[in-house]
């Protein structure tokens, strides 16, 4: 995974929470292993395709989700599914638009969201977490991203 191909997804995070006033700090970055217990009441996560193929996820609480859920302009949402699905699906549909700037083409599929997720599903690889303090409170935002032609090199080696 490369600084190149993540750095797109977090600052969508960052200007998607600067334009409803939220204030977001990074407040800190951290490596995610395999099938470790996560801490999120509410997580959703997509799946990237074309050149990059990954994972990239976020991960609240219910009560941050209930905050930011005005803020994204939806209006019922009784346990933050919804609106943190949307905040994926807003946040991956701008780090789409800056990949393609970069000669990159993707595509995500739909969010899986996930209520009192005691671990990420199997295959999920999520690597990079980054957590964002905001005025709705702590995000954690994980990224695991591989070029397709590195990908696809590596299980040649590990073939071999």
């Amino acid at each position: 995974m490369q600084a190149e191909h993540v750095a797109p997804i977090f600052a969508s995070a960052f200007d998607l929470l600067a334009s409803t006033g939220a204030n977001p700090h990074r407040c800190g970055l951290s490596l995610l292993a395999g099938s470790v217990p996560v801490p999120w009441e509410v997580v959703s996560l997509v799946q990237f395709e074309g050149d990059l193929q990954g994972t990239a996820l976020c991960g609240v609480s219910r009560a941050t989700a209930l905050r930011l859920r005005p803020a994204l302009g939806l209006e019922a949402d009784p346990d933050g599914l919804q609106t943190v699905a949307e905040l994926v699906r807003q946040v991956c549909d701008s780090a789409l638009l800056r990949l393609e700037e970069a000669g990159l083409k993707c595509r995500v599929s739909a969010p899986t969201t996930l209520a009192d997720c005691q671990r990420l599903p199997s295959g999920s690889g999520v690597s990079v977490v980054l957590a964002i303090t905001s005025d709705y409170g702590l995000l954690d935002l994980g990224v695991s991203l591989q070029r397709v032609t590195d990908a696809v090199s590596e299980a040649g080696e590990n073939a071999a």
